[in-house]
């Protein structure tokens, strides 16, 4: 998620290409791609989608069909029993304050009886220096108590009588979130450099392991959020000429009091929800396959706002037809506060304003085509980034070389291989740093991390695929999406995937690279 354009990598830059001609370099691995689609049936194709055109059942999935591409929407019959958000909320630009009303549909999907909810509020993580806070909470007409945990990242709600497994319960919950402005290079929750940028600024429920609830304290190095899907309806009043980006598809816009206006979102399948404001925010739009493609930029990086929206566009073609059609009507780039990082959220991605600049195209791309990928190995198919973070961000890492074969040739592919990930990984073992990539985000140094996490995650990744081949390979990350999607997998589930698709048994290359033996 927090990647750094710190290796650099020169490539010819070339945005008419991206618009509209990504098919015509590396057009054998796309024949590939094609005939694997093609060879595996339509289905593969589809991705996850499960058959059958039933319309959803209810008003709340009837309105989400706005926010899913049309080949997907049958998507949403799968995911009834998902929580529910329905948000009525007001940002003031001036205090930098979101405040507002939730209710939460929960239907307890664990095999215990639960006495208590917990809800995680991860604007209150030192890394996004921000606040949100709950006002008060109540099931019905009753109110509940409830007690902040986790150094107040998380707030355990006392259930007024248990919750058996399958059943159903509405929380209703009063919050208000705060953010500041920030002079810092680096800044997820704040104002900064022309943008609001308030992500996970809803609290969220905790994902419920074999322990009960999930609570970790996430490292500043790492990814914060662990969270399962969900579907999200949020009704946001904010000032009539702000320029306002979230998560989701708005569906309506309607005058509130004074210069106010409304607007009515709703998010598809969605880990997250995310607002984002910035006064003098630019947008150009295209369309990639059903999805449509924004971005937004600050005025004077128009440039490479529309290089952005061209990188974006292709890699999300490109991935479509590798890994099945992700399921979002809209995907979103945003130039965020970010220096030359990176972020992911559902249907969205930041790119650090430091790759706007001049002389910086090049890292802006390869930062694009990794944010984009995250939309299938993060919030299509769920995985633990605490705990395992190899498993997405290795695997997105590894797929940005199949941008690079289809873009650019084999060759830049190639350099991008040598330079991005095995120069890191060869310069750990030179400085004795070496380690497995399946340990806990916690147990590497902040300075080891990118090298272990993501360039030699993507060995890991790039080993599998000479092992089993281009077929196997795509088949496997295919069958992971649709058996996986809108789950959460654990790494045993990749690797079992590849297996399967291969015949091969990867044990030995398992406990290589990613348990150290």
């Amino acid at each position: 998620m927090k990647q750094r354009a710190s290796f650099p990598f020169p490539l010819g830059h070339s945005p008419a290409g991206l618009a509209g001609r990504w098919t015509t370099s590396g057009l054998g691995l796309l024949a590939l791609a094609t005939l694997l689609v093609v060879a595996c049936g339509l289905i593969l194709l589809a991705g996850c989608s499960p058959g059958g055109d039933a319309p959803p059942a209810d008003t709340f999935l009837e309105r989400q069909r706005a926010a899913v591409i049309p080949s997907r929407q049958a998507d949403l019959d799968r995911l009834t029993g998902v929580p529910r958000y329905t948000v009525t909320a007001t940002l003031d630009a001036a205090d930098l304050t979101l405040t507002g009303r939730q209710t939460i549909r929960y239907i307890n999907s664990t095999d215990n009886t639960l006495k208590d909810i917990m809800l995680r509020l991860y604007p209150n993580l030192p890394q996004y220096m921000g606040g949100l806070g709950i006002d008060e909470v109540w099931v019905g007409d009753q109110i509940l108590d409830w007690t902040y945990e986790a150094d107040d990242t998380a707030a355990r709600l006392f259930l007024p009588q248990p919750l058996a497994p399958r059943e159903m319960i509405h929380i209703d919950v009063d919050f208000h979130a705060q953010a500041r402005a920030i002079d810092q290079e680096y800044v997820l929750f704040g104002q900064a450099r022309g943008l609001l940028s308030l992500p996970s600024a809803l609290p969220l429920l905790a994902v419920h392991g074999p322990d009960g609830w999930r609570v970790d304290v996430a490292e500043t190095h790492g990814d914060a959020t662990l969270t399962d899907i969900a579907l999200f309806e949020v009704r946001l009043t904010a000032p009539e000429l702000l320029p306002i980006v979230t998560t989701g598809v708005e569906i309506t816009t309607t005058r509130a009091s004074g210069t106010r206006i409304t607007h009515h979102i709703v998010s598809g399948p969605a880990r997250d929800f995310c607002i984002f404001a910035g006064p003098d925010l630019r947008m150009a739009q295209t369309q990639a396959d059903e999805a449509t493609v924004f971005s937004y930029y600050q005025p004077v990086d128009s440039a490479a706002g529309h290089s952005a929206l061209w990188e974006a566009a292709a890699a999300l073609r490109i991935y479509n037809r590798l890994f099945g059609p992700g399921p979002l009507a809209e995907f979103k780039i945003i130039e965020a506060p970010l220096g030359v990082r990176g972020m992911e959220y559902p249907g969205l991605s930041l790119i650090g304003d430091g790759l706007y600049a001049p002389g910086q195209l090049e890292n802006q791309e390869f930062l694009v085509a990794h944010e984009v990928g995250h939309q299938w190995w993060y919030n299509l198919v769920g995985n633990d980034p605490l705990l395992y973070p190899w498993q997405d961000e290795g695997l997105t890492e590894y797929n940005t070389s199949f941008y690079y074969h289809l873009i650019y040739g084999p060759a830049q592919a190639q350099e991008l291989k040598r330079v991005r990930w095995t120069i890191p990984a060869e310069s750990l073992v030179t400085r004795g740093r070496d380690a497995p990539i399946g340990k806990p985000v916690s147990q590497y140094p902040a300075s080891d991390y990118e090298a272990v996490v993501y360039a030699k995650g993507a060995l890991f990744f790039d080993a599998v695929y000479q092992a089993i081949g281009d077929v196997a390979y795509f088949t496997a990350l295919r069958a992971y999406c649709r058996d996986y999607g809108y789950r959460q997998a654990a790494p045993a589930d990749l690797v079992r995937a590849f297996e399967e698709a291969s015949g091969q048994d990867l044990g030995d290359l398992y406990q290589q690279w990613v348990q150290g033996e």
